[in-house]
């Protein structure tokens, strides 16, 4: 089973919870310059023609606003640091200014369109990683509360009645003790199963986990990749749109948001600047695995920088999506045992009194 039912209902609203829709005006905006089109007017085309359902209502107005930027003279560096900064990195603004400069526009707002749209879909399936377990433990929370405070205590009351007096079995007792404890607390049951993956998607978005998991034994490998694809989308950006190494490296390193990056690309970059191949300097940094030191040393010899860390960049995003596929598979049956694991046991516990009841009453 691939990703289940679950993974094609998140596959439905992906392109509204992503930014795809960010990466589609980039995309348009590159193919503009690279044809030499006004990119006003091919951003009004596009709000038009919108591709469905990606570009509908505020987005669509988003599209408008930045069209008439553009159209009252406003740079395109100004335009889109204004309109879509908070969708995208924060270097992007002094990248599309020096690529126009330098006239490598058509290649940055490629690369930029590559790296919104696979961040977007990394983001999401990391997401899904995280929220999915959280739904299926709040509706596991929600049946076991609900048989707890609405059917034990019936069963109770009649155990009570119908056995006065008899022994029930340790796990009967277990099962009626917690019910009597949860039914004080049944008000927060619905708020708890709202709050747990609110609370969880908060968490994702704040980037904690990717701070703290960096330093974990089991996670820190998995974790270190995303890192390692933020920095390399960073990088190759920069390095398209004409800055060198040094200051391409710099820039990508205070644009990180994990501590560990930006402490050892500051390493890389000192590295550098005292006469390091900037291979080496990479390799130094000890943040990927061997393929991927091969990938940029490949790139090294070719000195072609950018090709290189566009081809990080992509295998890096295959990677951490098939982590991610290959851990949802795990972690779906362990909740599919945990459900029954937990109602079997409620079940057996209310089962095994009625089986000493019916045996009574087979003697009258």
């Amino acid at each position: 089973m691939a990703w289940g039912m679950h993974s094609r209902i998140f596959a439905l609203a992906a392109p509204f919870s992503s930014r795809e829709w960010v990466a589609a005006i980039v995309r348009t905006l590159a193919s503009a310059a690279r044809n030499s089109l006004p990119l006003a007017t091919a951003l009004r085309a596009m709000g038009e023609c919108p591709p469905v359902p990606i570009l509908q209502g505020g987005r669509l107005r988003v599209i408008e606003t930045l069209t008439g930027d553009l159209e009252n003279g406003v740079p395109l560096s100004h335009a889109i640091g204004y309109r879509l900064g908070r969708y995208l990195p924060p270097y992007v603004e002094d990248a599309i200014a020096a690529a126009e400069e330098c006239g490598a526009l058509p290649e940055v707002l490629d690369i930029l369109a590559e790296n919104t749209s696979r961040g977007g879909a990394v983001t999401f399936k990391v997401g899904t990683l995280f929220v999915y377990p959280c739904i299926q433990f709040s509706v596991l929370a929600s049946i076991v509360s609900g048989l707890m405070i609405f059917i034990v205590p019936k069963f109770s009351k009649i155990f009570d009645e119908m056995l006065p007096g008899e022994p029930l079995p340790a796990l009967t007792q277990l099962v009626i003790s917690a019910a009597h404890r949860l039914l004080p607390w049944f008000a927060l049951v619905p708020l708890f199963a709202i709050a747990a993956p609110v609370v969880v998607i908060a968490v994702i978005r704040s980037r904690i986990p990717e701070q703290i998991g960096v330093f974990l034994p089991l996670v820190g490998r998995h974790v270190r990749k995303l890192s390692l694809l933020e920095f390399s989308q960073a990088m190759a950006v920069l390095t398209a749109s004409g800055r060198d190494l040094v200051g391409a490296a710099a820039l990508s390193a205070s644009a990180s948001s994990s501590p560990v990056v930006r402490s050892r690309a500051d390493a890389m970059v000192a590295d550098i600047r005292n006469g390091v191949s900037w291979v080496e300097a990479w390799q130094g940094m000890r943040l990927g695995q061997p393929v991927h030191d091969w990938i940029v040393r490949n790139a090294g010899f070719a000195e072609d920088p950018v090709s290189g860390f566009r081809t990080l960049n992509e295998w890096l995003t295959e990677e951490i999506g098939r982590t991610c596929f290959h851990l949802l598979k795990l972690v779906e049956p362990c909740l599919i045992l945990a459900n029954a694991i937990l109602v079997g046991a409620i079940v057996v516990a209310l089962f095994l009194p009625l089986i000493k009841l019916i045996t009574a009453l087979a003697r009258f």
